[in-house]
């Protein structure tokens, strides 16, 4: 960001974006609230610092704010985690000192603990997220302006970022859980993933968790910390059909990036003046965005701090099974099948079983697979297959055979 003043001093301090009509707004807790219609940024009078921004119903509201020695009439002159501010209706650069006739206005919540840590649009709401409680504000005009009302006294969230709006539903990462948030009550979405997820997840950069929404697939990609606090590690939910996957890939930040057009012209500028039809770089498919101008692309910025699109061939997945069989039955497993989706070009499979869950597991020999299945011989009454791919996959079904061999 550039503005027409003095260059920033953000600090550490993230910058935040919100758009309100043609006007881009900025803000960040170092520095007072920026706004551009054209061109560079420049100070919006009387508005204080914020670590939060959004937009909703003709206001712009600010949370986690300071307007310590900046001398806006009713404000408190102090940094306050856990205040909020929004603007005269429908004029957001306008002063935001607080007035009945224009509506700026300001309050607390400190009915929960804690600093405000996410606010976000939720139709013509405006949800504000501590850790662990969350408020809905809905505007009921003046003199009160926004009225705030708590929902959740146990159930936040830590990030920002780990928030994202799809059609009229929030989804999160929380302190225990994943969720979904209609308006009305969080509502837990991760069971059978948030044991393995929590496990992996380096709570102490819990905040840092940045998110991503693929609104043309359905699909909310979560980037989080697992050893330190770099970001290594990707959860991603499918919403319309409910389902997750995962994988690993360290990066600094998520964005939506805008194409440029590539014409005739420009076209040896990009790949040299000669190169042939089918010398274009193999990892630019022909129905890529890359070729459309002001295409939103899914993308990151990388360790090397290049914006990349978040697209490509899997190298490779892996994954364990549960356990087969029952306490009743001692059972011999000579096969496995895997009914494959989509067919990876490698295979391998790594055995185990056990007498007694909880007990001693005895692992096989890792094999690869044989045709259409798996060739394995393992006595127990409790089986288990993990198993690793080479190239893209998506598995339906895992068959094993399994031939009693005795009941008790």
């Amino acid at each position: 960001m550039t503005r027409t003043a003095s260059a920033y001093a953000a600090g550490a301090n993230r910058w935040r974006f919100a758009q309100f009509g043609n006007t881009s707004l900025a803000i960040n807790l170092a520095t007072v609230l920026q706004q551009s219609a054209s061109g560079a940024f420049a100070d919006v009078a009387n508005a204080p610092k914020a670590a939060l921004i959004e937009a909703a119903s003709g206001f712009v509201m600010l949370a986690n704010t300071d307007d310590a020695g900046l001398g806006i009439s009713g404000g408190p002159n102090a940094a306050q985690e856990h205040r909020w501010w929004c603007s005269q209706i429908f004029n957001p650069t306008g002063t935001w000192a607080p007035s009945v006739s224009t509506q700026a206005t300001t309050g607390l919540l400190v009915e929960t603990p804690g600093a405000i840590t996410a606010l976000r649009r939720l139709q013509s709401e405006i949800v504000a997220y501590k850790a662990k409680s969350i408020y809905v504000a809905r505007y009921v005009g003046s003199p009160v302006v926004w009225q705030f009302q708590c929902v959740s006294t146990d159930i936040g969230c830590s990030s920002h970022e780990a928030v994202v709006a799809a059609g009229t539903t929030h989804y999160f990462v929380g302190d225990d859980d994943i969720y979904a948030f209609d308006g009305s009550r969080p509502v837990s979405i991760g069971k059978g993933i948030k044991e393995w997820f929590f496990g992996r997840l380096n709570r102490t950069y819990i905040s840092n968790i940045r998110a991503i929404h693929d609104r043309v697939n359905s699909r909310i990609y979560w980037f989080y910390p697992v050893s330190s606090s770099a970001l290594t590690s990707c959860l991603v939910y499918h919403y319309d059909t409910q389902r997750w996957g995962h994988f690993d890939l360290t990066i600094t930040d998520v964005l939506e990036s805008i194409t440029a057009a590539i014409t005739y012209d420009a076209f040896s500028d990009k790949f040299g003046t000669s190169i042939q039809y089918d010398q274009i770089p193999t990892d630019i498919s022909y129905n890529s965005p890359y070729w459309n101008a002001a295409t939103p692309v899914l993308s990151y910025i990388s360790t090397a701090n290049k914006i990349t699109g978040l697209s490509g061939t899997a190298s490779g997945a892996s994954l364990t099974t549960g356990w087969y069989g029952s306490e009743d039955v001692v059972t011999v497993c000579t096969r496995v099948r895997p009914r494959y989706k989509t067919k990876p070009s490698a295979a391998t499979i790594t055995p185990a079983a056990t007498f007694d869950l909880g007990g001693t597991v005895r692992y096989g020999a890792t094999s690869s697979i044989n045709g259409d299945r798996f060739d394995v011989l393992q006595a127990g009454r409790y089986h288990r297959f993990a198993l690793t791919f080479a190239g893209g996959v998506e598995i339906e079904a895992l068959v094993p055979t399994l031939k009693p061999q005795g009941l008790e």
